[in-house]
């Protein structure tokens, strides 16, 4: 999860500098959205093993917490994006910075999570 947050922080950090806003290129865009959808399918796979990590009476916790937080990014991102990009307060290059920042806000979240280590059962 956190090494899924850093390839798209830092995706989206690259593409905020070699993005032309006046003739955005399409190549470039394609590639920026199939790393982040890739990274989002690699990150919600990396969640089937959060019962591994995470002590189990925390976990009930945890999930809700995460999913929480993941549903209201998932409805509010899009809604502030697309109000900052319509109105003109930003450009293109300063929402993949905006969006970089929550990718790497998300990292430092994740760096919250208390991991346990797993001891060998079969001795």
């Amino acid at each position: 999860m956190i090494w899924t947050d850093t390839i798209s922080g830092l995706m989206c950090l690259s593409g905020s500098f070699y993005v032309n806003n006046e003739q955005p290129q399409i190549c470039l865009l394609i590639i920026i959205t199939f790393v982040l959808n890739l990274m989002l399918a690699l990150n919600s796979a990396a969640k089937a093993i959060t019962p591994e990590v995470v002590i189990k009476i925390y976990l009930q916790k945890f999930n809700a917490i995460s999913n929480t937080f993941f549903n209201l990014a998932n409805m509010a991102a899009p809604l502030v994006g697309g109000a900052l990009l319509t109105i003109k307060n930003i450009d293109f290059s300063e929402f993949l910075l905006i969006n970089a920042l929550s990718y790497i806000v998300a990292l430092c979240i994740n760096f919250l999570i208390p991991y346990k280590k797993v001891q060998d059962e079969k001795k």
